[in-house]
């Protein structure tokens, strides 16, 4: 709803994060879409399993989770 910095990770069940989906300092409000396309940061196809989501922004942080299945 407003504008600024704007992070959004994604985390294995043992809390080390495994991509970086979007690192931005200055975001404009508004509604923005985000892919995922099942790749670690480092380029690796990421496994099945179950994965945590943060998405920190101006507003404050909001935290999820989601099944990746291949």
């Amino acid at each position: 709803t407003r504008p600024g910095r704007a992070l959004i990770t994604v985390h294995d069940p043992s809390g080390r994060r495994v991509a970086t989906l979007l690192d931005e300092k200055w975001l404009p409000a508004g509604y923005h879409d985000i892919v995922l396309d099942a790749r670690a940061s480092r380029g690796r196809s990421l496994p099945s399993g179950v994965y945590f989501l943060k998405i920190s922004a101006v507003e404050g942080e909001s935290r999820g989770r989601f099944v990746l299945l291949k």
